[in-house]
């Protein structure tokens, strides 16, 4: 995949280029929902590490739900135009 995006880790980049890790910001529960506006080929890692904070010191569930309509998976359609 040539485009890869990070959801809920809580990394980020320094003005001189060094890569931090820090605690994440996320808690058990938190959700994104995405609208495809074309057909699209997705790929989903969770990462497991337990042995720096990325995963908040721990490795936990991860939830993937895939419908053909906003409708099937419960949001309100006046979210997405």
């Amino acid at each position: 995949m040539p485009q890869p995006f990070n959801l809920f880790m809580n990394t980020f980049i320094e003005p001189d280029g060094t890569l931090r890790i820090r605690d994440p910001i996320s808690k058990a529960g938190d959700t994104v929902t995405m609208i495809a506006k074309m057909p699209l080929i997705v790929v989903v890692s969770a990462c497991p590490m337990d042995l720096n904070p990325v995963g908040g010191q721990g490795i936990t569930d991860l939830e993937i739900l895939v419908a053909d309509s906003v409708e099937k998976i419960g949001i309100p359609i006046s979210l997405f135009p």
